[in-house]
């Protein structure tokens, strides 16, 4: 299965109630059309659920991307695996998404202090 799903048990979970012939494909289709969503259909739609569950205009469907690619890089992810699960062409794209990089900048600077100290 495409991008290593069946890692993930929330899928999975949800992969019980599809019938297997339906496993093949996109796996997240229009319910009215059986059909990939076209861009602008799927954020009309996410908007109104996102605000139906009190989700701030300021928070955006690419957040919940940016959250996934942050997430595994906090875990130690390599950059190129992460590229590669963002479905990115390239590590730079995956890099815009990676946020909180103050945290990151002081885990560099510790990192750093540390081998110098090591080194002595």
């Amino acid at each position: 299965m495409a991008r290593g799903v069946l890692a993930m048990p929330m899928v999975v979970e949800e992969l019980v109630h599809r019938p297997s012939l339906s496993r093949i494909g996109p796996m997240i289709v229009c319910e009215s059309t059986g059909r990939p969503w076209r861009a602008r259909h799927f954020r009309e739609a996410w908007r109104d659920g996102a605000r139906a569950a009190g989700v701030p205009d300021s928070v955006w469907c690419m957040d919940a991307r940016a959250g996934g690619i942050t997430k595994g890089s906090d875990a130690g992810a390599d950059l190129d695996h992460l590229r590669r699960a963002a479905t990115h062409t390239t590590t730079a794209t995956t890099s815009r998404y990676n946020r909180d990089g103050l945290s990151k900048s002081r885990k560099v600077a510790q990192l750093r202090v540390l081998n110098r100290t090591a080194s002595r």
